[in-house]
C-alpha cells in the first residue's frame, strides 16, 4: 500500500462501478521489479516504484528505488548492474509521463550512486 500527503492522479472509475470500488478514481501508480541483481538484492525483490501525485492543479512524476548495493571496500563493482536498473526506472517514466522533456519528475531513493565520484561529468549541482 503507498500513501501519500499530496493527492494521486487518478483514472476515472466508471459510475455504475463506483460504489463497487468506493472511490470515483484509482490512483494511478506502479512497481517495476528489476531484471538484474546479485547477492542478496536478488533475494529483495529490488525495483522502482511510481506514482502520479497533482499539487495546485500541476501532475508531478515520483519515483523511488534502491538500486544494486555494493560491498565498501569496491563501490563500483556492480555500477553496470545500476545502469541497468536505472534504465528500467527511465523506461517506466517514459510508458507513465510520455514526453518526459516537459514533464516534472522526482526520483529518490538509495541509489546506491556516489554522485561526487565523478565530478568532470559537470552534475555537482544536483548534489550540493
Amino acid at each position: 500500500m503507498i500513501f501519500s500527503r499530496i493527492p494521486f492522479d487518478g483514472t476515472p472509475v466508471p459510475a455504475e462501478l463506483q460504489d463497487i470500488v468506493g472511490q470515483d478514481k484509482i490512483p494511478i501508480v506502479a512497481f517495476v521489479e528489476y531484471e538484474d541483481s546479485v547477492w542478496d538484492d536478488s533475494a529483495a525483490s529490488k525495483g522502482v516504484l511510481y506514482a502520479k501525485l497533482v499539487q495546485n492543479g500541476k501532475a508531478f512524476h515520483l519515483l523511488n528505488s534502491h538500486t544494486q548495493a555494493d560491498s565498501t571496500d569496491n563501490v563500483e563493482a556492480h555500477k553496470d548492474i545500476r545502469r541497468k536498473q536505472l534504465n528500467q526506472a527511465l523506461d517506466l517514466i517514459k510508458t507513465m509521463a510520455g514526453n518526459v522533456e516537459d514533464a516534472e519528475i522526482l526520483m529518490c531513493g538509495d541509489l546506491n550512486i556516489d554522485g561526487m565520484s565523478h565530478p568532470t561529468t559537470g552534475f555537482r549541482q544536483e548534489w550540493t
